[in-house]
C-alpha cells in the first residue's frame, strides 16, 4: 500500500484562482492535513477585490447549493435540501474609487470551506468579485478587462496559518505561509 502512494493535493482552488495549496508528500502527512482541513483547523486567509464599499469586518453565514449542471451555487438564507452551511469572514483592507465606483480589497477568512463559497457569498451580499464571469458584474467586467487587462475573477489563497501541532505534521506547528499578490492586484490598487 505504501509503495503505491503518490503525494496528493489536501486543498483546492477554484479554476482562475491563484494562491496556496496544501499537498501531502507522506501517507501521514496527507492523512494528517486532510483531517486538518475536514476539522477548519487549518486556517485559509484569501485576498480579493470586491465591488462596492465594505466598512467593517463582518462575518457572514448562509446555505449553499451548488447546481452540477450549470456549476454555479445558490445561496439561500435557512437551510434547503442539499444545501451545505457555510460561513465567511472578511476584513476590508482598502476602499477605493475606479471608474467613478467604489470598490474593496478585502481579507477574507473560509470558515468553511465549499466549492465558490467566497465568490457566492460576496455576490450573494450585494459584493461580487470582480472579474468573475459566473457571479460578478457584466459591465464591472468590461471595465477591468479594458483598463488592467483582467480576464479571471481576482481571487488569491493568500495565507495558511497552522495551529499548534504534534505528530506527522509538527514542524509546521504555528506557522503561517504566503503567497505574494499578482501583480495585477498591485496595478488595480494603485489605479495603474
Amino acid at each position: 500500500e505504501l509503495r503505491s502512494f503518490r503525494p496528493g493535493i489536501c486543498s483546492r482552488l477554484d479554476r482562475n484562482t491563484s494562491g496556496l495549496v496544501a499537498a501531502g508528500k507522506t501517507l501521514p502527512g496527507l492523512q494528517a492535513m486532510n483531517e486538518l482541513i475536514r476539522e477548519h483547523r487549518l486556517c485559509k486567509f484569501y485576498r480579493c477585490i470586491a465591488a462596492g464599499s465594505l466598512k467593517q469586518q463582518k462575518r457572514i453565514e448562509g446555505w449553499l447549493k451548488k447546481n452540477e449542471k450549470t456549476n454555479q451555487a445558490a445561496l439561500f438564507e435557512k437551510e434547503e435540501k442539499g444545501s451545505l452551511y457555510i460561513c465567511t469572514e472578511y476584513l476590508p483592507l482598502k476602499t477605493f474609487q475606479e471608474g467613478g465606483r467604489a470598490y474593496t480589497y478585502l481579507e477574507v477568512q473560509l470558515i468553511t470551506g465549499r466549492s465558490h463559497q467566497i465568490r457566492a457569498h460576496l455576490a450573494g451580499i450585494g459584493h461580487p468579485l470582480i472579474g468573475d464571469a459566473k457571479y460578478g458584474n457584466p459591465e464591472v467586467n468590461r471595465y477591468f478587462r479594458a483598463h488592467f487587462g483582467l480576464d479571471h475573477q481576482l481571487l488569491h489563497a493568500f495565507r495558511l496559518e497552522f495551529p499548534a501541532l504534534t505528530g506527522p505534521l509538527e514542524q509546521l506547528s504555528n506557522q503561517q505561509y504566503e503567497a505574494p499578490l499578482p501583480s495585477v492586484f498591485e496595478k488595480i490598487l494603485e489605479g495603474t
